[in-house]
């Protein structure tokens, strides 16, 4: 059975020159579409889009329907019997699935119902696009008397480009803000939300803040075991699960008193999935041991950074944490007296991530752990997880120097000045000077502190300072490629196999030195990048990369460098770039000097 798709008023207001023309009435629209508009790709209802089509349905291409002419003819005669999504905004299947009155109607009798009742009764008609929530949050639609049919078109043509809320499961700004591939490919928020239906809920991405597919199936085992695919589940949601109480999203709770709350008993294990992001960045579980028990606990499964704590039955003091960078898995081992502990898993920056957090609970070899837990220590897998260590914090008194783990460095002497101000300490460098911070001691390579940890690439580390640019200049083009290559403020993390990174900072950009030439420009690992306000920095390294983030945004990646070539002799006492494990933050050139602003560094490593 063939059904006519084609809407006369539709293809009258989608295209103006017909008028112009002298086409008005509805058989020379008619006759117009067939003839030129549907080779010419002219709007010609609201309910279709062929290139929708085209996308949703691969067979078609591959047996050789790719003309819109042929597309169109295809889904006339054969398409909406067939139940084939034909639209980003209609989806007919899941019309019939929420109104059980049309439980008996037939794909075409679906469509016909649809188009001449349901959509100005605003039925429920698309699993994306919710008509009644878009009217509920969006009251100035209403004050203007938009209803049925006015509001989809008003959302079709503007109101999904301008951002508005539709949905409880789907939120274009949150979807752009979690993954990072989309600002790459700077797609709209038109191609954000097809590319959601087309792709990103098979890929079981997460879509709002309220729902998220991974977390939602693997918090109810009725759906895993009734082999719901992610589609299904999606629609299962909207269908049955909202309506049950069931969450969308977030089974942990996000504070102390809401925490997921579980018995653990001996020689038993279980794994939660969830999430944590920039808008849900703790994710709390409460858990409860009823023997002596050997604990183990896992976080992994991470497409970003994650980190873990286990706090002891008050909330607040920290038993033991695992703070691994990137997506490295957190893990650790140890004997736990019976009571109650939480366990907190949070996000760090605008990192977003589902998880999966294991426990598990064996019995322990008798009198293998004696006294309360506070005073046992994990058997941590030590190559495995990461301790934060502060290296200066200008919230504490005096300067970085006074903090016991950073020397001053200041060549010649007395050239450059520290002062302490509120909250920091404030360096200036001069133009033939070299003044800064470092974890070894000036004269000698011998660390200022000895606990100093090592800085292993293979584990993964992290350096955090917040800084800001007051003055800066420079000078010198070693290799005369137009780019100045020193900077009046650096950061460098050398490793303890003696590769890492130097970052200039100037007060408009951020770079990266070279290896090879050695000390020049990097022509593409470069970021324009305003360093005049504070900013909380992460510079971490993880194998052969390294990452500077800024406030939790990625600024600048890319490949850890081998700095041996350089040759200290007659310069420096020693030479930074073959010390391993070794820091340094400040200015290292006599061909530049910046005035800078110091609030805290630490570094973070197993």
């Amino acid at each position: 059975m063939s059904i006519s798709l084609f809407d006369a008023n539709v293809y009258r207001a989608a295209n103006s020159d017909l008028a112009a023309a002298g086409l008005t009435t509805d058989a020379q629209l008619l006759s117009h579409f067939q003839t030129f508009g549907i080779d010419e790709g002219r709007t010609f209802s609201r309910l279709i889009d062929l290139n929708f089509y085209r996308a949703s349905n691969e067979d078609l291409a591959s047996s050789g329907l790719t003309s819109n002419r042929q597309v169109f003819e295809h889904l006339q005669q054969f398409g909406v019997a067939e139940g084939r999504q034909f639209s980003a905004f209609v989806n007919l299947n899941f019309y019939r699935a929420s109104n059980s009155d049309l439980a008996t109607f037939n794909n075409e009798q679906l469509f016909e119902h649809f188009r001449n009742f349901g959509l100005n009764e605003e039925r429920i008609f698309s699993d994306f696009f919710d008509i009644s929530y878009y009217k509920n949050n969006n009251q100035d639609l209403v004050s203007v008397g938009l209803k049925g049919q006015d509001l989809l078109e008003h959302f079709q043509k503007y109101g999904l480009a301008e951002g508005r809320q539709f949905s409880t499961t789907f939120d274009v700004n949150y979807y752009r803000s979690l993954y990072s591939d989309f600002s790459a490919a700077n797609l709209n928020n038109r191609q954000l939300y097809e590319h959601f239906q087309l792709y990103g809920l098979t890929e079981g991405r997460a879509s709002s803040s309220s729902f998220n597919i991974k977390v939602y199936l693997a918090n109810n085992s009725d759906l895993v075991a009734a082999k719901l695919n992610n589609q299904q589940a999606y629609q299962h949601f909207l269908v049955y699960g909202q309506k049950e109480g069931r969450p969308g999203s977030d089974y942990a709770g996000n504070t102390l008193d809401k925490a997921r709350s579980f018995t653990f008993s001996l020689d038993s294990n279980v794994t939660f999935t969830d999430f944590v992001g920039s808008n849900d960045s703790n994710d709390y579980y409460r858990v409860t041991l009823d023997n002596l028990s050997n604990f183990s606990l896992k976080l992994d499964n991470l497409s970003d950074n994650a980190n873990v704590q286990v706090l002891g039955s008050d909330g607040s003091t920290v038993i033991t944490e695992s703070l691994n960078i990137r997506t490295r898995a957190e893990s650790f081992v140890g004997g736990v007296n019976a009571g109650t502990y939480y366990i907190r898993v949070f996000s760090t920056g605008n990192s977003n991530t589902n998880y999966n957090l294991s426990l598990s609970s064996t019995s322990p070899q008798e009198n293998a752990f004696n006294g309360d837990l506070t005073n046992q220590v994990f058997n941590n897998q030590r190559t495995s997880v990461a301790k934060s260590l502060s290296l200066y914090n200008g919230a504490s008194a005096g300067t970085p120097n006074q903090q016991g783990y950073l020397a001053f460095e200041v060549l010649p002497s007395g050239s450059s000045t520290q002062s302490s101000i509120t909250n920091g300490t404030k360096l200036t460098s001069i133009q033939n000077g070299l003044a800064g911070y470092s974890n070894y001691n000036s004269l000698q390579p011998t660390l200022v502190n000895s606990s100093f940890p090592t800085l292993n690439r293979t584990n993964g580390f992290t350096i955090n300072f917040q800084v800001k640019l007051n003055s800066e200049s420079h000078s010198s083009d070693n290799n005369k490629d137009g780019l100045i290559d020193r900077a009046g403020f650096s950061v460098i993390a050398i490793g303890n196999d003696k590769k890492g990174i130097e970052l200039g900072f100037w007060t408009d950009e951020i770079w990266a030195q070279e290896s090879n030439p050695l000390f020049t420009h990097s022509k593409t690992e470069r970021k324009t990048f305003d360093t005049t306000t504070f900013k909380s920095y992460e510079l971490s390294v993880l194998g052969d990369t390294y990452k500077l983030s800024a406030n939790g945004s990625g600024i600048l990646t890319g490949k850890v460098k081998d700095y041996s070539a350089f040759n200290h002799a007659g310069t420096l006492p020693y030479d930074p770039y073959e010390t391993p494990n070794f820091l340094f933050f400040g200015d290292n050139t006599t061909s530049a000097k910046a005035e800078i602003e110091l609030k805290s560094i630490s570094v973070v490593a197993a």
